[in-house]
């Protein structure tokens, strides 16, 4: 692969700038260089010596130069020759195939199949980047000034030209009637196929030409002459006689009319099957031409946006989307491939943009443990799952390791429940203005209050936390020798937060809430530490589900029916599709079993959990 360049340069004392070349035999090697308010001759001494130290750094790491390489090199240049914060640079290697940026100030573009990307923005005055080049790629390394004066549109035609010497031409004309103030300053860089021979037996001197030409006459002689040579013996045979004896002529006549009829039918027959046959099989053909077709398009978008990701993420989740809307077009044609491929899109899409589109798993029918069951809420704890059917009255203990379920409580002890909170091998539960638990002793009063029928129970460290909405406070009650004390308000004394709008919370240590309008708090030692949105990804969300064994917070939106993951940091993470198994009406995370729970009512389905890998 050859790479072919132009550029342009200002000697200009207010913006001195210069490109500089260096072909080597396991590398090609580019230097910007951009100076402010720096005489010429000392911009061309300090750009010989910075061109000579960058050169020789890099010939000593070349052959296992990477990107942190050429960012320490850049560094030490930059300290070295006492960079300033408006000089602008650019280091340049391609080396088998791999294109590796460092640069500070400038802005780099990179047109890749008839798409623009831009690969390196001036955000910050030092950065580094590295990925795949391929035949065809045309990049732009390029001033903020250039680029503000012209706009990308224009940038984007130039480097469509895929001519090097032309674009800069055409682009010194459009400079020319801008500001004569601006930074002028740019590389242009197209990579091109090798140039090979064309072989010689391909090519045919004059006079092989001539003697194959007396060589196909001759062969012609010789063919006519063995046709008129057998004409002349089929003309020498004698010809056979055919009798027909008296009488036969009418049998004979009949005969051969049944025969002809016979053949007919024998032969429509056979039409009839080699059209069926021939239409089945040019069916079979364009369905796998097809298949072969879409198959092709989405591999190579997901092999190309697997190979931009460290280079232009922008592009890489283009590519993702674009692969998507090939593979709705493979359903159509051969659904065998379609679940493939789709499985493939979703592992790539799920590294790139965090999507995950499988179907989930019917994990339980709760039906079959209890007639009529239909879960509302419930609760994870560690290994075992409590789900609360508040319309009939029960509540169902599930190991989530081996499936085991069974009734803990019915109507005369759970009636009237409003939430359950599992802790271990026992469940709580809050009715108006009492406490309860429910164990394998049975049910058993624990405290009363006064916290109405708007509330939120949980259990963290042996203690009982509920969050009375109606008068936005959180209680405490906390356990030992056996029972719990009363509650008591657990925010500091003196704070004050409206919790009226909290849809569902939990405990990792910290206190997380989340209200209708996507809002996320987080509490620790009775005070709120941070409040942030995350309206970005979820647009209501119904359910919050995490622990002190995981790392991660996972969302239910009702409105999506996904379940959205952030890190404790609200970075987002990723998201996965409910499916079409309908209304998702709560929703359980636990990274210890890499799985998420889904309640649909009667039924609990699984997700496996992709991101963690």
């Amino acid at each position: 692969m050859e790479i072919i360049t132009a550029k342009i340069s200002s000697n200009e004392s207010r913006y001195w700038s210069q490109v500089l070349e260096f072909a080597k035999a396991d590398h090609n090697l580019f230097l910007y260089l951009g100076f402010v308010d720096l005489e010429e001759s000392a911009a061309e001494r300090k750009s010989k010596a910075i061109a000579s130290f960058i050169e020789s750094q890099i010939i000593k790491q070349a052959k296992k130069l990477t990107g942190a390489d050429l960012k320490e090199i850049s560094k030490a240049a930059r300290l070295h020759f006492k960079f300033s914060d408006n000089d602008d640079f650019a280091i340049i290697v391609i080396q088998e195939g791999v294109l590796k940026v460092t640069a500070g100030g400038l802005t780099m573009f990179l047109l890749r199949d008839g798409k623009m990307a831009t690969i390196f923005e001036p955000k910050t005055h030092s950065g580094t980047i590295s990925g795949p080049i391929k035949e065809g790629d045309s990049f732009m390394v390029v001033t903020t000034d250039i680029v503000s004066g012209l706009g990308i549109g224009v940038i984007k035609a130039l480097l469509e030209m895929n001519q090097p010497a032309s674009a800069i031409e055409s682009l010194l004309t459009k400079l020319s009637t801008l500001d004569g103030n601006l930074r002028k300053g740019c590389l242009l860089a197209m990579s091109v196929a090798s140039k090979t021979k064309v072989a010689d037996s391909t090519i045919l001197e004059p006079s092989q030409k001539t003697a194959l030409s007396r060589l196909k006459n001759l062969f012609n002689l010789f063919r006519k002459a063995a046709v008129a040579f057998v004409d002349l013996l089929l003309k020498l045979l004698p010809e056979r006689k055919i009798v027909v004896e008296a009488g036969m002529a009418d049998v004979s006549i009949e005969r051969k009319r049944k025969s002809a009829f016979f053949v007919a039918v024998v032969l429509l027959v056979l039409l009839v099957v080699s059209v069926v046959y021939g239409s089945k099989q040019r069916e079979l053909r364009s369905k796998k031409a097809a298949t072969g077709s879409a198959v092709d398009e989405i591999n190579h978008l997901l092999d190309e946006a697997q190979a931009l990701f460290g280079l232009s993420p922008d592009r890489s989740r283009e590519l993702v989307l674009a692969a998507k809307e090939s593979l709705s077009d493979l359903a159509d044609i051969d659904g065998e491939e379609y679940k493939v491929m789709a499985e493939k899109v979703d592992e790539v899409a799920g590294a790139i943009l965090g999507e995950y589109e499988g179907q989930p798993e019917l994990f339980l029918d709760l039906t079959l443990s209890t007639d009529g069951f239909s879960g509302q809420a419930g609760s994870l704890s560690e290994d075992t799952l409590y789900v609360l059917d508040k319309e009939n009255s029960k509540l169902i203990q599930i190991d989530v390791k081996t499936k085991n379920t069974r009734v803990i409580a019915g109507p005369s002890e759970v009636e009237g429940t409003l939430d359950v909170a599992g802790y271990l091998d026992k469940a709580f539960i809050a009715k108006k203005d009492v406490l309860y638990k429910v164990d394998k002793g049975g049910i058993t009063k624990l405290a009363d209050g006064q916290f109405g029928n708007d509330v939120l129970i949980n259990a963290y460290a042996g203690n009982i936390y509920l969050l009375d909405k109606s008068r936005s406070q959180i209680l405490r009650y906390q356990g030992g020798g056996g029972g719990f004390g009363e509650g008591e308000s657990w925010l500091a004394e003196g704070l004050s937060e409206d919790l009226t709008n909290i849809v569902s919370w939990a405990i990792d240590g910290s206190i997380w809430a989340v209200d209708g309008e996507a809002m996320v708090y987080r509490f620790a030692s009775g005070r709120r530490l941070s409040r942030n949105t995350i309206s970005k990804y979820v647009k209501k969300p119904a359910k919050i589900s995490t622990s002190e064994n995981d790392q991660d917070i996972y969302f239910l939106d009702s409105a999506t029916n996904k379940i959205v993951v952030f890190d404790k940091e609200y970075g987002y993470i990723a998201q996965y599709s409910a499916g079409d198994v309908g209304p998702i009406r709560s929703m359980f995370a636990s990274e210890s079993v890499g799985k998420i729970f889904l309640l649909t009512g009667p039924k609990l389905y699984v997700l496996k959990m992709k991101h963690l890998n």
